[in-house]
């Protein structure tokens, strides 16, 4: 028989063991309670993680997509610097001609026109500039891609277009001098004109063709330098066939 005090100690133990039992029990409950939150947070994570990886793969594939398409657009434009370097060739016209089919949209945007077949309206002006002037040399001293988006590509060239006078083409780009002032006339004939000239080529992704071409010359200050005077490189330029924008604008009959 247990004396009062042995009584009184197992008590306290039973008492000790139900404690830990409980505490144990609490630790258990907490730590299989950390354990599913933990697996919970790492499904999170790997959700996550799915998501950020088919975000970054996308994203490759732009990328990729946008230098690809770049590189194409940046193509385009420097062919056609080359490939119209000395204008119309009456044995490369073919070839030109496809060049032109194939990289402009039948709807293009150029020397404020809109939507016109582009490979027709670049040969015709490329017809008047071959038969206007005794010789076309163009150029190319920059390319550069200067915008991109998943819509489109803009590559800015920037040149010199030299074109040697024939009487044909001073009066057409000087009439105010013909019949007046005959000497500068024939001191302009066989001389080159020398023009500054920026194009910027709007390439769609989709098409794959030059939607939109514009330019920009600098035919003022190029008529000044030719003729070594502001103020009569102004007044030659008076009624002239040719625009800011490089277009040359003449009767019909003359094409």
């Amino acid at each position: 028989m247990l004396t009062p005090l042995e009584l009184t100690k197992e008590c306290e133990n039973a008492q000790q063991e139900s404690r830990n039992r409980l505490r144990s029990q609490i630790n258990q409950r907490r730590y299989r309670q950390r354990k599913k939150e933990a697996q919970k947070n790492l499904e999170m994570q790997v959700v996550q993680l799915r998501k950020s990886t088919v975000g970054l793969m996308e994203n490759l594939r732009l990328i990729r997509i946008l230098d690809g398409s770049a590189q194409k657009a940046s193509g385009v434009a420097y062919d056609y610097h080359k490939i119209f370097e000395y204008g119309l060739r009456q044995a490369i016209y073919d070839q030109q001609a496809n060049f032109l089919r194939k990289t402009m949209s039948p709807s293009l945007r150029i020397m404020d026109n809109f939507e016109v077949d582009g490979a027709t309206k670049i040969l015709e002006q490329l017809q008047l500039y071959t038969s206007l002037f005794d010789s076309h040399h163009l150029r190319l001293e920059h390319i550069e891609n200067i915008f991109q988006d998943e819509d489109e590509v803009v590559i800015k060239t920037i040149g010199l277009l030299t074109l040697r006078l024939s009487r044909l083409s001073v009066a057409t780009l000087f009439p105010n001098i013909i019949g007046k002032q005959e000497a500068l006339v024939q001191e302009l004939i066989g001389k080159s004109m020398v023009i500054r000239f920026v194009n910027h080529f709007c390439v769609g992704r989709m098409s794959g063709k030059v939607e939109s071409l514009s330019s920009t010359t600098n035919i003022t200050s190029a008529t000044i330098n030719l003729l070594g005077n502001i103020d009569q490189g102004l007044l030659a330029l008076e009624n002239s066939a040719i625009k800011s924008n490089g277009e040359l604008v003449v009767p019909q009959s003359w094409q």
